[in-house]
């Protein structure tokens, strides 16, 4: 019970932190930026490596396994995590960052792919006729900072759950939350607040709604700057991560 109130209380504080990133970057380019949501990743991302390098992030995970993998913060804790400990075994550098570079292949790679797979075959059925649905609406910064905070801590907390449940491997699990983001965006569920909402747009179903939605409009022969985009900010975790791992020190 420990590790799962844990993770709600780590969950809800990476998703907060989330939230204050895109009301900073709303401010800075206005509301409505398409760039808000990629930068906002991009910048937890940052937050990922500083954690990881200060070595505040190994203090958190002996507290919760999930709280800050979920995140994409925590993606970049989990790159840099391997692209340590492989250098520190093998003495090389470059062999570390080929692992740290292996685990978001597997992870991002395989979700986006699946994600992209159900945009493509369900955009097939419908002869693209799926309505693209809105952005949901802000609660207000109150409402917005405490839906982050439950909605990030009770994916955390669900999460850490299913991890202690059935000692499934963490990037099969990982891949399942990006799937099912991809699945959300199928729905056409981007309407209700949730889902505009830092508690989820830091987590990675947020990766496979955006891998699904990018895909559509690429698909719709509309642009191809939001799929790109989608693309930038997976390589842009990568680097961070094996960053992260080459800066680690004893």
């Amino acid at each position: 019970m420990r590790k799962l109130g844990y993770a709600f209380l780590v969950g809800g504080m990476f998703s907060v932190i989330g939230q204050l990133f895109i009301f900073g970057w709303t401010a800075a380019l206005g509301a409505g930026n398409a760039l808000v949501n990629p930068l906002t990743m991009v910048t937890m991302g940052v937050l990922g490596l500083v954690l990881f390098v200060s070595g505040i992030a190994p203090k958190l995970e002996e507290l919760t396994t999930m709280g800050v993998t979920i995140p994409i913060s925590g993606m970049v804790i989990a790159i840099g995590g391997v692209t340590f400990g492989t250098k520190m075994q093998t003495g090389s550098a470059s062999a570390g960052a080929r692992a740290g570079a292996g685990l978001p292949l597997r992870v991002l790679g395989t979700g986006a792919a699946i994600s992209v797979a159900l945009s493509a075959i369900l955009f097939a059925a419908t002869h693209g006729a799926l309505e693209l649905p809105s952005d949901g609406s802000s609660l207000g910064p109150v409402g917005d900072l405490a839906l982050s905070f439950v909605l990030g801590g009770s994916i955390a907390l669900i999460c850490e759950a299913i991890l202690l449940a059935t000692k499934a491997p963490v990037p099969a699990l990982l891949i399942c939350f990006i799937v099912a983001g991809a699945i959300m965006a199928a729905f056409n569920l981007d309407g209700l607040p949730f889902m505009n909402n830092g508690g989820f747009i830091v987590s990675l179903f947020a990766a496979g709604q955006a891998a699904y939605e990018t895909f559509q409009v690429l698909l719709m022969g509309i642009t191809p700057a939001p799929f790109i985009m989608v693309l930038c900010v997976y390589l842009s975790v990568t680097v961070l991560g094996i960053v992260a791992g080459l800066m680690k020190r004893r």
